[in-house]
């Protein structure tokens, strides 16, 4: 069977967090870090900016600019709160002034955006595969271009919490 969704995140040339040889500052100075006490601040919201391609039944829905884990993480709770919400559910990029809505249609769910008019429709069952894989990617993006992060108490507590709630 052939996927409806397309994902991918592309680390920007521009964010010298991607290199590797970069060393942990604070965004805002030039505070050195260890690679261990990276706080979230850094990871979720200065570093590590990704173009995201989204392709959704056929509906472009790619986000540029943004931090990984932010994108990854604004979708990851919707498979499991739409059950209990049965309406739409909003997921929200905080760097940028996008917003994903995600409706539930009973057996299927709807995906639209404010940037653009397109309505994409997915199984659920094909749209929590697609949430999976931004998470699962967004990590193996990170750890394959600094292994070391595998080690950032910030990154381990929180996969420690999504394994707790059912997010991984």
């Amino acid at each position: 069977m052939t996927r409806r969704w397309e994902y991918l995140s592309t680390p920007r040339d521009d964010d010298e967090s991607w290199l590797p040889d970069w060393r942990p500052t604070r965004y805002a100075g030039d505070e050195p870090l260890t690679w261990e006490d990276l706080p979230e601040g850094e990871i979720m919201y200065h570093r590590f900016l990704v173009d995201t391609r989204l392709v959704v039944d056929g509906c472009e829905m790619s986000a540029i600019h943004n931090p990984l884990l932010d994108f990854a993480l604004a979708w990851v709770w919707i498979p499991h709160a739409l059950p209990d919400v049965g309406g739409r559910v909003e997921a929200d990029l905080t760097m940028q002034a996008h917003s994903y809505f995600v409706e539930n249609l009973g057996d299927e769910v709807a995906i639209t955006s404010t940037e653009n008019t397109h309505r994409a429709v997915l199984p659920h069952d094909d749209f929590r595969e697609l949430v999976d894989h931004m998470v699962t990617s967004a990590f193996e993006l990170l750890y394959s271009r600094h292994p070391v992060l595998r080690g950032n108490h910030f990154l381990r507590g929180l996969r420690r919490r999504m394994r707790k709630a059912g997010y991984l």
